[in-house]
């Protein structure tokens, strides 16, 4: 049952992206830098990380489009 719905969905996602007038991806990288901001008893704290992410966009009309996003992010704010 699982496999059938992951193929149907499959189908569905190719045949829409085969239909769709236009179609991007895009990939985005950031770096932050680690910071400490002070308050009157406590601090938060900022890791340094990066962060990555990728994008798959796909325009059907003027006024239809979907979009996939997945972003990750490796830094960790710390209280």
């Amino acid at each position: 049952m699982k496999n059938t719905v992951k193929l149907i969905l499959l189908a569905l996602v190719l045949q829409s992206a085969f239909s769709a007038k236009a179609q991007e991806i895009d990939i985005n990288y950031g770096y932050q830098f680690g910071t400490k901001f002070s308050g009157d008893s406590d601090y938060l704290s900022i890791d340094a990380g990066n962060q990555l992410g990728v994008s798959f966009g796909w325009s059907f009309s003027d006024n239809t489009v979907a979009q996939i996003t997945y972003n990750r992010h490796s830094s960790a704010l710390l209280i």
